[in-house]
């Protein structure tokens, strides 16, 4: 079944008013990160699979900060955690706004993640070792700020990236948005 980007949302908000709300999104993206040096620079596609839980009646950064204290907790790390500031900030319902373009973002606490990088123009999947020396360094804030044996992953993907979400064992296809 497929919906669209509105559908999308207009189900987030049903999905957030639940007390746990687990999902699967699958996001494709151009990845920013292959050196412009790369062969197929404009042809390359990341594609990215994650499993986890949207946060639940709360501003995002909050949930991510009670998150990382609770596991804090559990490994018994008296010292409390505060986040850096995000570079979105709290919309309604689950979503959050990115300050840089008013994209709108679904946050998630990453239960699993993975990603292929494939060519836009035929689908095909490059192996790591392809993409890896066409890889620029990483800039994202590390986990180890946490100070955790199993840091707390948070992911925050646009929902204009967004292409299949699996919620109550329901996976729908969204149409990217048109043009």
């Amino acid at each position: 079944m497929s919906i669209t980007q509105k559908q999308l949302i207009d189900g987030l908000y049903a999905i957030h008013d639940k007390q746990r709300a687990f999902v699967t999104v699958e996001v494709e993206c151009s990845d920013n990160k292959i050196s412009k040096k790369c062969p197929f620079h404009n042809d390359v596609k990341k594609i990215s699979t994650i499993s986890g839980r949207i946060p639940i009646k709360s501003a995002p950064g909050e949930t991510y900060e009670r998150a990382v204290n609770r596991q804090r907790d559990r490994e018994g790390i008296a010292e409390e955690f505060t986040a850096l500031p995000a570079n979105y900030e709290w919309f309604e319902g689950p979503l959050v706004k990115y300050k840089n373009d008013g994209e709108l973002g679904l946050p998630l606490i990453v239960g699993s993640h993975s990603s292929v990088w494939r060519r836009a123009s035929t689908g095909e999947e490059l192996t790591p070792e392809e993409i890896a020396q066409w890889t620029l360094k990483k800039t994202y804030k590390k986990p180890e700020r946490q100070g955790l044996e199993k840091p707390v992953t948070w992911n925050v993907p646009k929902i204009k990236n967004i292409r299949k979400i699996t919620a109550d064992s329901l996976e729908l296809e969204v149409s990217p948005a048109s043009t």
